[in-house]
């Protein structure tokens, strides 16, 4: 949902959706577009081929 949806919910309704998140997500929130920021890329063509050493 976004944001400007959520905060058009009834404020019972936002703390049920609060609760859901906080019980159902690992960390108590839906990721938000910067939680990427530094991670890597491995794509498989960058893998070493042959038996592994």
């Amino acid at each position: 949902m976004r944001r400007k949806t959520v905060d058009n919910l009834p404020a019972e309704v936002q703390a049920e959706l609060k609760a859901y998140v906080e019980h159902s997500y690992p960390l108590g929130r839906i990721g938000r577009p910067d939680d990427d920021d530094g991670m890597a890329l491995i794509s498989p063509a960058m893998r070493p081929r042959g038996p592994a050493a």
